[in-house]
C-alpha cells in the first residue's frame, strides 16, 4: 500500500466530514430557524429538513467509518515498521 496515497485519502476524508459538520449540518439548522420558512409557503418543505438532514448526516456516518478504516490501516502500517525495525536493529546488534 503506498503511504502517501493513504494518507491523501485520509485528508479527504477530514475534509468532507469538516463541511457536512460545519457547514451542512449548521446550514440545514439555521433554514430550519428562519420566520420566513416556518410561516409562509414553504412550511410543509422545511418541516421535512429534519428528515432530510437525518439522511445526509447518514451519509456523514459512512464517511466517518471509512475515514477509520482508513486510520486503522495507517497505524496498522506504522505498527508494521516499528516492528520492522525493531527486528532490524535486533538482528544487527545495533
Amino acid at each position: 500500500m503506498n503511504v502517501d496515497e493513504m494518507t491523501t485519502i485520509y485528508k479527504y476524508l477530514q475534509e468532507i466530514l469538516s463541511t457536512f459538520e460545519n457547514e451542512i449540518q449548521a446550514s440545514s439548522h439555521n433554514i430550519q430557524q428562519f420566520k420566513y420558512y416556518k410561516d409562509g409557503k414553504a412550511k410543509q418543505v422545511v418541516s421535512e429538513y429534519e428528515k432530510i438532514l437525518n439522511k445526509t448526516m447518514e451519509i456523514r456516518d459512512h464517511y466517518a467509518r471509512i475515514m477509520s478504516l482508513v486510520a486503522y490501516t495507517l497505524n496498522s502500517m506504522m505498527e508494521t515498521d516499528e516492528k520492522l525495525a525493531q527486528e532490524i536493529i535486533e538482528k544487527i546488534g545495533v
